[in-house]
């Protein structure tokens, strides 16, 4: 399995990860979100408030960044986010388990979706006998 697999089979087990939005002063908040979803183009998906302060942030300005580690990598991606708000998409992706902070359910008026579309990645992965490589890969999409 090539490495960009391997960053996508990791984020696609639901992990907890950070996310980073970029501030009004320029700085980057990187946030604990749990990911909800990993789509065939490899967009990662979030569910969140609309009331948020990352919501208000990425509406500004939708540059992001993810990371995530394990055992055998670490792993950055930088992209943008899109906020979705579209109720069959909405529905698509509800799970129970979201009802703790949406008690309205895939219904809820606060509840709304985060589309992080990964423009790169970097991971380092580290081998057998403790060797590391770095690799960087270019996922930029027209």
């Amino acid at each position: 399995m090539n490495t960009k697999s391997k960053v996508f089979e990791l984020l696609k087990r639901n992990l907890t990860v950070s996310l980073a939005s970029i501030t009004k002063n320029g700085y980057p908040r990187p946030i604990p979100m749990k990911v909800i979803s990993v789509d065939e183009e490899n967009n990662v998906w979030f569910a969140t408030s609309l009331k948020s302060d990352k919501v208000a942030e990425f509406a500004e300005n939708p540059r992001a960044g993810i990371a995530c580690s394990n055992e055998e990598m670490s792993v950055s991606l930088q992209g943008k986010i899109a906020i979705v708000e579209e109720r069959e998409q909405k529905k698509r992706m509800w799970n129970e388990g979201m009802r703790i902070y949406f008690p309205d359910g895939a219904e809820s008026k606060d509840y709304c979706l985060l589309k992080f579309v990964p423009e790169m990645l970097r991971a380092v992965t580290v081998d057998e006998i403790h060797r590391y490589e770095i690799k960087t890969i270019v996922l930029l999409k027209k």
